[in-house]
């Protein structure tokens, strides 16, 4: 029996305003969950093993499939949240990624 292909959704960012950033991070757990997601990584450290160290903050966020990452991305819910994030982080880079077979 074929598995089901998780998605992954990983933004990389530079906070430039921490108060705001505030704000959305405590708006996206409730969305991300109601979506079938759940973080896998938000505030962990990063350890460099090859390239050059860059500060940005990495997120990485599980879903079960990219169709489910989409949805969440494209929901109004986020999308209230995501303009919390405006102003609040740049250097932006968000992006899914699809699993491999369970």
């Amino acid at each position: 029996m074929e598995g089901k292909m998780n998605a992954y959704l990983i933004g990389k960012m530079s906070i430039t305003d921490q108060a705001r950033y505030d704000n959305y991070k405590r708006l996206t757990p409730d969305i991300v969950k109601a979506h079938g997601g759940r973080f896998i990584s938000r505030e962990g450290q990063k350890f460099l093993l090859e390239g050059e160290a860059e500060s940005r903050r990495v997120v990485i966020v599980e879903f079960p499939s990219v169709e489910a990452a989409q949805k969440f991305y494209n929901s109004e819910e986020y999308t209230k949240a995501r303009h919390l994030r405006e102003g609040a982080a740049d250097e932006m880079q968000l992006f899914i990624v699809e699993g491999m077979d369970n």
